[in-house]
């Protein structure tokens, strides 16, 4: 299993007070003049359409703040403050409770109009052997309900399950979901195009019987499928994403999750 080496540093909300103070003077700055500008139009609809790009503007320009210094803190206080030691350790203790127990894990793939077997396939390929497949599947076009079924005709420890009403969109089909599936000791959370290593479950379940208090863990992304000129051109800012932001995202108080997930 990979544990940290050393003690993590404290959370610090030092990079969001820059970032609101960065964007605070930009609009001292300039929206005294845009507000002249729009209370002096001749016509009403003129100074609607001057506030309502203010208030765009105003947005893109806190979001592009907190970009730049994502960016800024990550390579000017990266090695003192966000750069970890890591270690592998192989924790026999946990391995022999692993197998003893062998606790049941379920892989939720959730998916509405988009399936792709050959990712699902490779998720269930995992080297822990107590798993079980649910399809959440929201789909409403009947030809990715023909290709899910067949995935599951071909497939043992597999399940399909289909709302009448599909509420809440991707969380409200895993809410429902475990409304009634609670009776699993892991789950792990699978966008439908997402791959994840056939040790994946493994090493997981590692985490949370080092830490008891752990109760979700999240996996990093990393661009593999760049089929055209775009993906190929872009997958770079996939990748720097997590070491980049991510990175400083927990470091100073805030982290957004996404998949994959196993939770506890």
């Amino acid at each position: 299993m990979i544990v940290h080496k050393q003690k993590l540093p404290e959370k610090s909300p030092t990079l969001y007070i820059m970032v609101v103070v960065a964007w605070g003077f930009l609009l001292f700055v300039s929206v005294p003049a845009v507000l002249r500008d729009a209370l002096h139009q001749s016509r009403w609809y003129a100074s609607v359409f001057l506030l309502f790009d203010l208030i765009v503007i105003s947005y893109f320009w806190i979001n592009g703040m907190k970009d730049l210094f994502y960016i800024f803190y990550r390579y000017v206080f990266g090695k003192s403050r966000t750069v970890w030691e890591y270690t592998t350790i192989h924790d026999f203790s946990h391995r022999q409770r692993l197998l003893k127990e062998q606790p049941k894990v379920a892989l939720i793939y959730v998916t509405c109009n988009d399936f792709i077997p050959d990712a699902l396939d490779t998720c269930m390929n995992q080297t822990y052997p107590n798993t079980h497949t649910y399809i959440l599947d929201d789909s409403t076009d009947f030809t990715y309900q023909q290709k899910i079924d067949a995935f599951r005709e071909k497939h043992e420890k597999t399940d399909v399950i289909r709302r009448s009403k599909h509420l809440g969109f991707k969380a409200g089909n895993i809410n429902h979901f475990l409304k009634k599936y609670d009776n699993w000791d892991y789950f792990v959370l699978l966008d439908s195009d997402e791959i994840i290593p056939n040790n994946f479950i493994e090493e997981s379940i590692m985490f949370f019987m080092e830490d008891e208090k752990l109760g979700i863990l999240q996996g990093n992304h990393v661009s593999t499928r760049n089929e055209n000129r775009f993906m190929k051109r872009f997958f770079r800012g996939v990748d720097a994403h997590w070491a980049t932001y991510q990175s400083e995202k927990e470091l100073y108080g805030f982290f957004i999750f996404s998949w994959p997930w196993c939770l506890n």
